[in-house]
């Protein structure tokens, strides 16, 4: 459905179908954003190796630090587009595991390393949006990026389509949305009890959303045991059982 049949639905949940409303349509967008947005973070974000917006960063000769795009929530993986290199992706707390050498027996932090060559790994966390790339890249290269994202566009009003969003999931969107609706500072709205209920039933929800994906991102695993094959030819030999 789109925004505006979501809007009705809402009001129809809400019984706020009456005139004049309890909740303007301004307000119940502004409920429905976020809720949208609030979906995708307790769920960990929308896989993406494909959009430009969102995925491909240049590392430019000389300059230590990229923009990532702001709606990037994780970054799975990292790799040189010029020959598919996979380059270490880490943070500021495991960088002091990673070094560059040793001057007489001290080794060198990569984060204070000003070397220039062929970017090797890509450190986040250390400025929002920014990734610094060590060493420093001694020509521009291409990088594409496995992430988690939120989506590229809001909710804004009427008669949007939230493509990236599967329909089945549409409906939950009112759980959250009734939590903010609650929370309306009006004697005919205020009702903490209902709010945190409805909070309680979205965040179950993406819950078990994110279970669901989790298991769908597993790569597959193989168990190893002892045995004769089952056409009992020349053994015995490891069978191998996909799970």
């Amino acid at each position: 459905m789109n925004t505006t049949e979501l809007l009705e639905l809402f009001r129809a949940d809400i019984n706020d179908v009456a005139l004049p409303n309890l909740w303007s349509d301004e307000e119940i967008f502004a409920y429905m954003s976020d809720a949208y947005m609030q979906f995708w973070r307790l769920v960990e974000g929308i896989g993406d190796m494909t959009s430009d917006e969102a995925t491909l960063v240049v590392a430019a000769e000389g300059e230590e630090f990229s923009d990532l795009h702001p709606s990037i929530l994780h970054i799975r993986e990292a790799h040189r587009v010029a020959d598919a290199r996979k380059l270490v992706v880490t943070n500021a707390q495991q960088l002091p595991l990673l070094t560059s050498g040793s001057d007489y027996g001290n080794t060198r932090s990569l984060l204070m390393d000003a070397t220039q060559g062929i970017p090797a790994v890509a450190v986040i966390g250390l400025e929002r949006n920014k990734v610094r790339w060590c060493p420093v890249p001694d020509q521009d290269y291409d990088v594409r990026l496995l992430v988690y994202r939120l989506p590229l566009e809001g909710i804004t009003g009427d008669n949007q389509e939230l493509e990236e969003l599967d329909a089945m999931h549409h409906i939950h969107l009112l759980k959250w949305m009734r939590s903010l609706a609650y929370q309306k500072q009006d004697a005919e709205t205020f009702d903490r009890g209902k709010s945190a209920e409805a909070e309680s039933r979205f965040r179950e929800y993406c819950g078990q959303v994110k279970r669901e994906w989790d298991r769908y991102r597993a790569k597959p695993g193989f168990t190893a045991y002892g045995g004769y094959p089952i056409d009992n030819g020349p053994g015995p030999y490891p069978r191998m059982v996909r799970w």
